[in-house]
């Protein structure tokens, strides 16, 4: 494989309230193209909250059928090297006192990326390769040191893969299929 470059636009905005506060949308689609050609195509929804106090999402019970295959706790090394990588430059996820002082948030904010990052591996080993079709949504913020279960269930064909905290607070959470 030659060249691999990332073209992204703003496909759309949208402005909503939530329990927390004003919402503000953005889906970002971005193409993949490897020599040129499309070779995948994402689109990514963020959103961005205005309030500065967190309020997690209700714990969702767990499956009894569920598998937790890895268990990991995010650090700051962790984060910042996401973030390096990533070219992320936001503070909440490499810069304690901000995120705590200025964000209202408990702690460093684990990226909803690299939690993507962990569960399409984690739906990866289950398929035996990398799926056809994965998509995610965050559904709660997670925090750097806190302990993280990546949890799976389906079949080697399609299936749920998770992310949920030691409380049973799903995080993020994904499906693929190959």
């Amino acid at each position: 494989m030659g060249t691999v470059k990332r073209r992204s636009v703003i496909a759309d905005v949208t402005q909503k309230q939530g329990r927390s506060g004003p919402l503000v949308l953005v889906a970002v689609k971005h193409n993949y193209l490897a020599d040129g050609e499309i070779a995948i195509v994402e689109t990514q929804n963020i959103v961005y909250r205005a309030s500065t106090v967190p309020r997690p999402a209700p714990a969702v019970p767990p499956e009894a059928a569920k598998r937790v295959q890895e268990v990991l706790t995010p650090d700051p090394v962790l984060l910042f090297r996401y973030s390096a990588i990533t070219f992320n430059g936001h503070r909440i996820h490499y810069d304690h006192p901000y995120a705590c002082e200025i964000e209202g948030y408990p702690d460093l904010v684990v990226h909803g990326p690299l939690q993507a990052t962990l569960l399409v591996n984690l739906a990866a080993k289950a398929c035996g390769g990398i799926p056809a079709v994965f998509s995610y949504r965050g559904l709660a913020p997670c925090y750097s040191g806190k302990m993280l279960m990546l949890c799976q269930q389906g079949t080697p064909t399609k299936g749920t893969v998770w992310c949920e905290t030691a409380d049973g607070l799903r995080t993020m959470q994904g499906t693929y299929q190959t």
